[in-house]
């Protein structure tokens, strides 16, 4: 068995483990799809649950997806959030325009596929 189903084996037995202890796990995050989550989820870590449900529709409005937000100006960026945001949302945005020119490249290449290209 090759490390990647070994690594896939251990993934699923944490998800099983953790799904069984708390079945009906939710988030007071208000998100529509994935990429909404995470990004609510990264600025929870930096102020409350309920400062970032009152931050983030404005937020995904003028960026609705990875995509939008990777290739904003980080001076728009900063214009949407309250200012103890200001340097978070900076690093989010450095990273996603990282990963976005990442899997664009890699996409072109055929290292993934299209639609794994943000």
């Amino acid at each position: 068995m090759g490390q990647r189903n070994k690594d896939d084996i251990r993934k699923k037995t944490v998800l099983d483990i953790l799904e069984k202890a708390y079945p009906d796990a939710t988030t007071e995050l208000v998100h529509k799809n994935p990429y909404e989550l995470l990004i609510a989820t990264m600025l929870s870590a930096q102020t409350t649950d309920r400062q970032v449900n009152r931050v983030t529709p404005g937020l995904f409005k003028r960026f609705p997806d990875a995509k939008a937000l990777a290739e904003a100006d980080i001076g728009e960026i900063e214009s949407v959030k309250p200012i103890f945001m200001c340097n978070f949302l900076g690093n989010i945005f450095v990273s996603l325009r990282s990963r976005l020119n990442i899997s664009v490249y890699a996409a072109k290449a055929g290292l993934i596929g299209e639609r794994a290209a943000w």
